[in-house]
């Protein structure tokens, strides 16, 4: 699936929207109970959680999400997704931002949707028995923002511990074994 270039967090959330609700579309009504490589979410519950991020990194924005939309996965995480990428957009990427009792900067916390986005795309293909198609590009971006965003401390509860990739391991498997998951 061909993506635009990746120049910021908000471009790589774009791209990351898009492969992640053209997973969704695979979804059937009878998939949702498949489990994913994420261990303790099935399919509804990998889109629960994506909801739950998206609904916080609006907020945290200065947008709240008030309701997510009806319908199926592929609708409500496509109007979640742009909610969010909307909030960030009219928030800026510039300066820090208050999480919880933590300051951040922006861009990093705003970096968390497209981590969500694609991660989350690839469990649901990989419970569908599928692969998405990603660029160098874009994985590779989100990997380096991954890097900065997933410290130590964030894992417990989050992240797996990250799992050695192979030598010859694409920018989307290094990420992949970076969130925890084998491929």
């Amino acid at each position: 699936m061909p993506e635009g270039p990746v120049t910021d967090q908000l471009a790589a959330a774009e791209a990351s929207l898009k492969i992640c609700v053209a997973t969704l579309h695979e979804v059937g009504p009878e998939d949702g109970t498949r489990q994913t490589p994420c261990a303790d979410f099935d399919i509804d519950q990998v889109v629960e959680h994506l909801l739950g991020s998206l609904t916080s990194l609006s907020a945290i924005a200065g947008k709240p999400l008030e309701t997510v939309a009806d319908g199926t996965h592929e609708a409500k995480v496509a109007a979640a997704g742009r909610h969010a990428i909307d909030a960030w957009r009219a928030r800026g990427l510039d300066g820090v931002i208050q999480v919880g009792p933590n300051e951040r900067a922006a861009s990093l916390t705003a970096a968390i949707v497209s981590l969500e986005l694609l991660v989350h795309a690839w469990d649901v293909a990989v419970a569908l028995g599928r692969t998405i198609e990603v660029s160098d590009e874009l994985s590779s971006y989100v990997l380096e923002q991954a890097r900065q965003v997933v410290v130590p401390q964030m894992r417990a509860g989050r992240f797996g511990p990250e799992v050695a990739a192979p030598e010859d391991a694409t920018s989307l498997e290094r990420l992949i074994a970076f969130t925890g998951r084998t491929s």
